[in-house]
């Protein structure tokens, strides 16, 4: 009796250890992938997002601000393109981003671009954001002008 109970506990054991470790072929797939992405030195992706909010039974001074951003933000699109080569040292990278927030009619462009060089003893980060006009009008004066 005391050896089933053994055979019985080895066997659900192995059974667990082979379900926790086993990969189905789509797994395995994706997971060679992101080994193969380790020596890639060039990437050029799109990504696009939309949002949907809803909400309800809120108190009424609550849900009349969830109706508001429910109007605001259903709808809306995310669209991200990304550009960026570097070296096979990983230590020189140069990327392009560039956002576009569509909602309620309004259209809102971001560009960036980021260039970083880690090869020297200081690190060199250099960062460029083309704020929206939008964002530009809320900047104090001295800086209002710059883009």
């Amino acid at each position: 009796m005391k050896s089933k109970k053994k055979v019985t506990w080895v066997v659900m054991l192995l059974s667990l250890l082979l379900v926790l470790t086993g990969c189905s072929e789509n797994q395995q797939v994706i997971f060679d992938a992101a080994l193969k992405m380790q020596n890639v030195t060039s990437l050029q992706q799109q990504t696009t997002m939309t949002f949907k909010l809803s909400g309800s039974g809120f108190d009424p001074a609550v849900q009349q601000q969830v109706d508001m951003a429910t109007a605001f933000m259903n709808n809306a699109k995310l669209d991200l393109k990304v550009k960026t080569s570097g070296n096979e040292e990983k230590t020189i990278n140069k990327s392009q981003v560039d956002i576009n927030l569509a909602m309620q009619g309004m259209n809102i462009a971001i560009p960036i671009w980021v260039d970083s060089d880690l090869a020297a003893s200081t690190p060199k980060v250099t960062e460029i954001v083309k704020l929206p006009q939008i964002a530009t009008a809320s900047l104090p004066p001295q800086f209002a002008s710059k883009e």
